[in-house]
């Protein structure tokens, strides 16, 4: 019964199948355009390093941060002000940063810079501030101009405060308190936990509903991550260099293994590693809820896809 409807409606299947094509292809030219204008929007300098330290404080809900970032400058211009995004967005996110300071590397000193920490323009309701009509963004104002082709490293010195890891109503939980009463921390990429250059937010949020998102450089990274020793990390497309213990503490040393940025998991959970000869797939997973058959044929998957 089945061939038979098959063979039946196959002239209407494939005559389906050209028209989905034929609109796709026009769909895809005019997302195209779109995509074009987002994706080669001229950023007049980058982020090309990160050197990154971050320190957990569970009980007060918070995340201790220094970001050292090295900044290019690609355009044809001295630049003198610098904008930056670091959690532009907090109130979607449900967090507040305090920017403690920011430094300037210089002759191996690092000096503080002037900077605001606001929505550009401010709203009338300053309450307003953080939201997405009213980003708030780092400006950072350079006693010397970066001319162009130069570098500067700056360090951003931050706090960032989660409002309530029990929330669920919210975005995303950056700080999320576990059934068990067990606390993690999740940073991805989605969202700007380290300084990124801004963008424009207008444009950037009518395209990201699409899912079209800006193409972004591509910079190298360290980072070392200090949390309870009761708690395992994972530095995802990240190199261990380094683990120690110190109290009932652990610190350890990541580096990039690959172009992009870091994004890592840090919680009250099992590391499971499979290996097979020179590759090894880890899994950092809940202490409960996980059948272990189930994880180790994923990992052998993984590795030989």
């Amino acid at each position: 019964m089945y061939k038979k409807n098959l063979e039946h409606y196959k002239y209407f299947v494939w005559s389906v199948i050209f028209f989905l094509l034929f609109s796709l292809s026009v769909y895809a030219q005019d997302k195209t355009r779109e995509v074009v204008l987002i994706t080669e929007v001229s950023e007049s300098y980058v982020i090309t390093e990160y050197d990154i330290a971050l320190r957990t404080d569970m009980e007060k809900n918070r995340i201790i941060m220094k970001a050292g970032c090295k900044i290019y400058n690609q355009g044809d211009k001295p630049l003198q002000t610098l904008d930056f995004d670091l959690f532009a967005w907090e109130q979607k996110y449900a967090v507040t940063v305090e920017v403690i300071t920011i430094s300037r590397l210089l002759n191996g000193q690092l000096v503080p810079v002037s900077f605001t920490h606001q929505a550009i323009p401010r709203p009338d309701d300053l309450s307003q501030e953080g939201t997405n009509q009213y980003p708030r963004i780092i400006r950072v104002e350079l006693d010397d101009p970066l001319g162009k082709g130069q570098e500067v490293w700056l360090q951003f010195d931050y706090i960032i405060q989660h409002v309530d890891p029990k929330k669920t109503d919210i975005h995303y939980r950056i700080i999320a308190e576990l059934p068990n009463e067990t606390k993690e921390i999740c940073l991805i990429t989605d969202f700007s936990w380290i300084p990124h250059v801004t963008w424009d937010y207008e444009k950037v949020s009518a395209l990201s509903v699409k899912n079209f998102f800006p193409k972004m450089s591509k910079p190298a990274w360290k980072i070392s991550l200090d949390h309870p020793a009761s708690h395992k990390s994972m530095v995802v497309d990240g190199k261990l260099e380094k683990e120690m213990k110190k109290g009932n503490r652990i610190i350890s040393l990541w580096s990039s293994c690959t172009g992009g940025l870091p994004q890592l998991m840090i919680g009250d959970s099992d590391l499971i590693e499979i290996k097979d000869k020179d590759t090894s797939v880890v899994f950092l997973l809940p202490k409960e809820g996980y059948d272990p058959p189930t994880v180790e044929a994923m990992g052998h998957f993984l590795i030989k896809a």
